[in-house]
C-alpha cells in the first residue's frame, strides 16, 4: 500500500512493528475501531452538540418572525 503522507505512513510502521501484524491489516484494524468509537460517541451525543448550527438558525428565525413584514418563515409578507 502506498502512503503519500510520510508521517502517516511512518506511524503505520511503527503500530505494525508493535502489534506484530502486516501493516496493511494494522491500519484496517485501527480503522475499524476508530470507525465503531466515532459511531457510538455521535450515536451518544444530543443532537444540539452535533449540529449547533440548529440553535442559532431558530433563533434567527425567531428574529425575522417577529420582525414586522415578516412571516414565520423570515419571508417578506
Amino acid at each position: 500500500m502506498t502512503i503519500s503522507i510520510e508521517d502517516a505512513d511512518r506511524k503505520i510502521r511503527d503500530l505494525a512493528a508493535l502489534t506484530g501484524e502486516p501493516m496493511t491489516v494494522a491500519m484496517r484494524i485501527s480503522i475499524e475501531q476508530r470507525l465503531r468509537r466515532e459511531s457510538a460517541r455521535r450515536s451518544r451525543d444530543p443532537p444540539a452538540r452535533r449540529f449547533p448550527h440548529r440553535d442559532r438558525d431558530k433563533a434567527l428565525r425567531r428574529k425575522r418572525s417577529n420582525a414586522i413584514g415578516y412571516d414565520e418563515n423570515g419571508l417578506p409578507r
